[in-house]
């Protein structure tokens, strides 16, 4: 007997913290809400600031990608001191095509930067699939001037 009375005096207690739980959200949400703002302004503000972090990480990992592909032209270059002739071709024409690559990327980057709510989405997924299409070519040209 003892247990059920025990388990009566708990519910109401658990009950009661998850009301106060769901009356302390709608308050800071609604302490959230700057006056005459409507939800939907609430909205729109988080999602401008949703794509603005996702904006600025694209950037970054770009500007990597960018910097990326400099340092392995730096590298392909000094390798032109000391190879052969038709080594130096090959390589050559690697750094061409990972000077291509960057460009498109910085091409890509300045989308990003100047896309808007409405673009979002869209340049978002072309940018991410060209950049990885770049990556990967670069990762390629690497490796092939790499192997001895």
């Amino acid at each position: 007997m003892q247990t059920i009375t025990a388990m009566w005096t708990i519910k109401p207690s658990y009950l009661a913290i998850g009301i106060m739980m769901s009356l302390i959200i709608a308050f800071t949400s609604c302490m959230n809400q700057q006056p005459g703002e409507s939800n939907n302004e609430v909205e729109q503000a988080e999602e401008t600031e949703s794509i603005d972090y996702g904006q600025k990480m694209l950037r970054e990992s770009m500007q990597e990608d960018i910097d990326l592909a400099d340092e392995y032209i730096q590298k392909m270059e000094n390798k032109l001191d000391i190879a052969t002739a038709g080594e130096k071709e090959d390589i050559t024409a690697a750094i061409a095509e990972i000077e291509a690559e960057k460009q498109q990327i910085q091409a890509q980057l300045s989308e990003v930067t100047n896309a808007t709510v409405d673009t979002w989405q869209t340049v978002k997924n072309d940018v991410e699939k060209s950049v990885n299409y770049s990556r990967h070519k670069i990762d390629s040209l690497v490796k092939n001037t790499e192997k001895p």
